[in-house]
């Protein structure tokens, strides 16, 4: 009887404290996909191509950063294009070592930086930052 008793106490233990493990990992769940939302809600004008890979590093709500196999002549023809379509307009330009364009919306900025990999690779990285005015 007190055997049965304990088993039984300890069925519900269990069942308690899993179902709470499980509420757990839903809420981080929800948290991590609500972040994403904020993410997709920040970049949804602004152009990223298919076929990249992404830079973990430097993805948050306001960057995002990926890895190309384009040259920066194609890269900079994307955003140009790209950029004007989905309503942006062009601040600022500069060719270096480093490529910055930098495109306005009435209620936020774009940065697109784009660094070209050392030697014959024709890849580049790409860093996106978007600032809210």
């Amino acid at each position: 009887m007190i055997f049965n008793s304990f088993v039984n106490f300890g069925f519900l233990f269990l069942l308690f404290f899993s179902g709470c493990a499980k509420q757990k990992n839903k809420g981080n769940l929800i948290a991590k996909s609500f972040d994403c939302l904020k993410q997709e809600a920040v970049f949804c004008d602004v152009a990223i191509p298919i076929n990249t890979l992404p830079i973990k590093d430097y993805i948050s709500e306001t960057s995002y950063a990926y890895n190309i196999a384009n040259n920066v002549s194609d890269i900079i023809f994307l955003y140009e294009k790209e950029m004007e379509i989905s309503g942006w307009r062009k601040l600022s330009f500069y060719l270096g070592s480093e490529t910055l364009l930098v495109f306005e919306k009435p209620h936020k900025y774009a940065f697109i930086s784009i660094r070209p990999h050392a030697g014959k690779s024709k890849s580049s990285d790409v860093y996106i930052f978007v600032n809210l005015k």
